[in-house]
């Protein structure tokens, strides 16, 4: 999934909203792995709190690793030009511990330019790690890839793009889901990043098409998220 906050104001009923697209699109009948990828450049400054919350309540709440779902489990990524695990407070990447995704969540600076390819390969990488790792209980847990940024990167173009988020959503069966906030987020960057698990290569001629539908969302702002929750979320169910 892909999550933006290039709005105004956070609210903490929006962030939960958000948080519950999340834990629907993960649906109640998998246990779920959840990877938040953060938009921490120079543009996305000004936002870094609110985009810190997000990242917060999508694993506490979302993910419901406050309520001590352990068989649910929370990733970071940060990224500018470079990318970055958050792994501090655990041995482990992907945890359950509601105290170690919040202190990992307070470690949480940023500045610099934007490049999304970074951020999806060490994604992958981490990823491949779980599957190493889980071994046979892989196939019976579902994965979602939160990707948050403002749209703008300097490497959209890059045909190593599209060819590692196809490895991801394909070989590694993990959702990749964009959402967009901001009145100048373009659909260009995540375009190609985009897909349901094991169904990469869908139709990607017409980014308004069905076959994006719930997969790329594009608001304003924050109170845009909250007035279009249920929606999201009744999308997200669906895909």
């Amino acid at each position: 999934l892909v999550f933006e906050c290039a709005g105004g104001p956070a609210k903490d009923a929006v962030l939960v909203a958000l948080l519950q697209f999340c834990h629907t699109s993960s649906g109640p009948s998998q246990n779920t792995d959840g990877l938040f990828v953060l938009d921490i450049s120079g543009s996305m400054s000004k936002y870094m709190e609110q985009g810190k919350q997000y990242v917060l309540k999508g694993a506490l709440e979302g993910l419901g690793l406050a309520q001590g779902r352990f068989n649910n489990s929370a990733g970071i990524i940060t990224f500018h030009s470079s990318a970055f695990k958050i792994d501090v407070g655990s041995p482990d990447f992907f945890v359950g511990d509601k105290a170690v995704v919040e202190q990992r969540v307070k470690s949480i600076s940023g500045s610099g330019g934007t490049r999304f390819l970074p951020a999806l390969q060490l994604a992958e990488a981490q990823l491949q790690a779980l599957k190493n790792k889980q071994g046979a209980s892989f196939a019976n847990r579902q994965r979602v890839l939160l990707f948050q940024t403002d749209g703008g990167c300097g490497d959209y173009k890059n045909a190593a793009l599209g060819a590692t988020a196809r490895r991801i959503v394909n070989d590694l069966q993990t959702t990749i889901v964009a959402i967009l906030v901001g009145a100048g987020a373009s659909r260009q960057g995540v375009s190609t990043m985009v897909g349901r698990a094991g169904q990469y290569d869908m139709d990607r001629s017409n980014l308004m098409g069905p076959s994006f539908d719930g997969l790329i969302t594009s608001i304003e702002d924050y109170d845009a998220l909250e007035s279009e929750a249920a929606n999201i979320t009744a999308e997200a169910s669906a895909l």
